[in-house]
This record gives C-alpha cells, structure tokens and sequence, in this order.
C-alpha cells in the first residue's frame, strides 16, 4: 500500500464508465477486504479526461487502479501513456480490465509499452480471479507482510 495510507488501508480507483462492471468491483472489493479486516476507500472515475486530471493531481495515493480497456473519449492506452509520462511508479498498480486480453497485450507491445508488470483481469471474472489480481498488486508493495498476515487468518 501507498506510504501515504493509514494501516489497513487500500485506496482504490476505478476507471471506467460500465456501471454494472463498476458495481461488481465495488461488492467484490468490499467483501475481500471486509474479510482481511482491510479498509477499501474506493473512488470510481467514468470519464477519461477526469480520470487524467484526477491522476496527474493525486495519482501516487491510490494502491490499485483497475483501468477498464473501453472507456468514453479515450481508449486504455492513451490513459495508460498519461500515468507513465506523470506517475510510472503506479504501472505496477494497474490491473486493465478487458474481455480482449490478447489484442490489448497486442497493441500495447506495438507501442512499446513493456507489459510485464501489468496485470490483465478478463471480463467477466469472479470473485476468486480479482482477489488474485488485487493480492497481485499489492503484494508488490513494501507493505505486503500485513496483507500477507491477514489473508492467512481467512477462508478465502
């Protein structure tokens, strides 16, 4: 989690403009960290140029950014090029959402973008796939042991 968050934790943003989509991540995320006794402050942004301003000002708060690859008024990778030219230490905090993993992976290697430490979570998921890819992300963190910690006292 970002240096800046109290323990416990997590701040969140997700970008995109699917309502339904932005309602499963919001119940998925808030029973995942109800179980790890985890505090999600989610923020939802449905509009790529918000989204860029709201990155650009306050974007190194936020510990997991899902980033759905069909947004309005700018696909996924032009917003992925403004967090690298502004915050590129919050690469590793992105998990695309996309129901085309392979043609977005595609594109983005044609534009150089090293795709390595990017998660991809496919449309639809479940439930067990997003803690995955969250855990993912955050385990990339200094502050790993506590999720770690926690995540071993449940039944998940």
């Amino acid at each position: 989690m970002n240096t800046t968050s109290h323990d416990n934790v997590v701040d969140i943003l997700i970008v995109g403009d699917d309502v339904a989509m932005q309602r499963v991540i919001f119940t998925h995320l808030k029973t995942y960290f109800t179980k790890l006794n985890f505090n999600g402050q989610i923020e939802v942004c449905a509009d790529a140029v918000q989204c860029i301003f709201n990155l650009n000002d306050h974007g190194n708060k936020y510990d997991i950014i899902f980033l759905d690859s069909h947004i309005l008024n700018m696909d996924s990778i032009g917003i992925f090029h403004s967090i690298h030219m502004t915050h590129p230490e919050l690469e590793t905090h992105l998990i695309f959402l996309t129901s085309a993993i392979d043609e977005l992976k595609s594109r983005m290697v044609k534009e150089n973008i090293n795709i390595k430490n990017i998660s991809f979570l496919f449309k639809p998921f479940d439930y067990e796939t997003l803690q995955f890819h969250v855990s993912s992300v955050l385990l990339t963190d200094h502050q790993a042991h506590t999720l770690n910690n926690n995540i071993g006292e449940c039944d998940i």
